[in-house]
């Protein structure tokens, strides 16, 4: 009996001294959460431009076409 009680605060006291061993981290300064500020494209304005100073629309989408087959 006497070893059952001895041999039970051993392995009550031994998890408890190697997790006692153990350093602790530093802890890193967290920095706040911030969103985002949303980002503002700006194109160039082409409503001044007459229709023969445009791309051709069936250009375009033979250039798009273009790229996407290879």
């Amino acid at each position: 009996m006497k070893e059952f009680v001895i041999g039970s605060l051993l392995t009550l006291l031994i998890p408890v001294g190697c997790t006692l061993a153990q350093p602790v981290p530093s802890r890193q300064p967290v920095k706040p959460v911030t969103t985002p500020k949303p980002t503002t494209i700006r194109l160039k304005d082409n409503s001044i431009l007459t229709a023969d100073k445009l791309i051709p629309q069936a250009k375009i989408i033979a250039r798009v076409n273009k790229k996407n087959c290879h």
